[in-house]
């Protein structure tokens, strides 16, 4: 799921009609649609450490990937190995997910 957030692609599950499309769909709808449309403006490796990645969307959305082994403080969140945090502005607020 964090390289789905990272590339704003649509999430994918391995079978149909099974409880992961559920589960994806739930937990990453609202972050999806928020993305759906835009364009990356920017990518970078956090503290130059490929593991740690940021990726700024064109409407001012982020999305930080924690790919390394030890955990990663961002946004007053602490991101596990393959976790992730994002935000992104929709209209009337924000739409923020984790994991």
């Amino acid at each position: 799921m964090a390289t789905e957030m990272l590339t704003g692609y649509p999430a994918m599950v391995a079978a149909p009609f099974s409880r992961d499309v559920v589960r994806k769909y739930w937990l990453l709808h609202d972050m999806m649609r928020a993305l759906a449309l835009r364009r990356v403006a920017n990518v970078e490796f956090a503290g130059n450490d490929i593991h740690r990645q940021h990726v700024t969307w064109d409407d001012g959305a982020e999305v930080w990937a924690n790919r390394g082994a030890s955990e990663w403080r961002v946004g007053g969140r602490t991101l596990p190995q393959y976790g992730f945090y994002a935000r992104a502005p929709i209209s009337g607020g924000t739409v923020e997910t984790a994991i």
